[in-house]
């Protein structure tokens, strides 16, 4: 234990060997660690879009195996067994991961030039890739 008295109610103190950080630099921290969910869906449905869509891989997988092994009931046989496990193996198990989320700083760039007025990409870009696009 520390020789120190506790800290009273509202006082901050580092932990040994830490350094303060200032509030600036605390912001820059934030801007590089904390991320957004930019997908274009809104942000409280995808909650509940991440446990949808994680139970209907699983329960795809799941369903694959139960058919696999009802195929094989009966006496029991050496060759059943193999043919029920490369039935099992066959087909590669689906899996769903949740794509990245975008770090806050360039989400607030963006959000801060759209109010700006501004486009993603400068004049030239933009006409090269409008150009691109009606040809």
């Amino acid at each position: 234990m520390s020789d120190q008295p506790p800290p009273e109610p509202g006082e901050f103190r580092a932990k040994p060997g830490s350094a303060r950080r200032s509030p600036q630099e605390k912001k820059r921290l934030s801007y590089d660690r904390d991320c957004r969910n930019c997908y274009g869906e809104n942000d409280k449905s995808s909650r509940k879009a991440i446990r949808f869509h994680k139970r209907r891989v699983n329960k795809t997988n799941r369903h694959h195996d139960r058919q696999a092994l009802q195929r094989s009931t009966g006496p029991r046989q050496p060759d059943t067994e193999d043919l029920t496990e490369q039935r099992l193996h066959a087909r590669k198990r689906k899996k769903w991961q949740k794509g990245a989320d975008a770090p806050l700083g360039g989400y607030v760039n963006v959000k801060l030039r759209r109010r700006r007025g501004e486009s993603r990409y400068d004049d030239s870009t933009w006409n090269q890739r409008v150009w691109e696009y009606r040809s």
